[in-house]
């Protein structure tokens, strides 16, 4: 929310990208709903100013589908006749969307990549945020599980592997 402020502010740029509606399985639902572009249209309500150039779910995170994903942020930078992207705001699975960032932020002009996990879904409200006591708890993964138990392996992947494994290579 402050990073659409500040843009707003600022008169950045910013491009979305990603956003998946699911089932209460977690499976991805398959239809026309664009999140992204639903999320651009409930930050603009907010923020008149805010230079939003393009949104979109419609592409894969998949590297199958880099070079369409590319053609239409192009084609939005060229329609809004900018240069440079400041922000970009992409809204895959964590680790996923950082691999997609990584690989295709050298044919993107941008200023600053961001991944942003479930974001999408608190601003379209296809998920509530965790209340203030998760998150000065820093328990937010587990609300996010009670809310979606699919979401197990990645949390174990998470917590407590990771920092174990950090641990570990921090006593070697």
């Amino acid at each position: 929310e402050r990073l659409f402020q500040l843009a707003s502010e600022k008169g950045y740029t910013v491009f979305l990208s990603g956003g998946r509606k699911r089932d209460s399985k977690g499976q991805e639902i398959k239809d026309d709903y664009d999140m992204a572009a639903d999320v651009a249209n409930i930050v603009m309500s907010k923020y008149p100013n805010l230079r939003i150039i393009g949104a979109t779910s419609k592409f894969s995170r998949e590297e199958y589908d880099d070079i369409n994903t590319l053609k239409y942020i192009h084609s939005c930078m060229n329609m809004h006749n900018v240069s440079t992207i400041d922000i970009m705001l992409v809204a895959y699975n964590p680790i996923e969307q950082e691999k997609w960032i990584n690989r295709n932020s050298k044919n993107i002009p941008v200023t600053l990549s961001v991944g942003i996990g479930r974001t999408f879904d608190y601003i379209t409200s296809a998920m509530q945020p965790p209340s203030e006591v998760y998150v000065n708890m820093h328990l937010a993964w587990l609300y996010t599980f009670i809310k979606q138990p699919w979401r197990v392996r990645r949390i174990v992947k998470t917590f407590p592997i990771f920092p174990l494994k950090v641990y570990l290579k921090s006593i070697k």
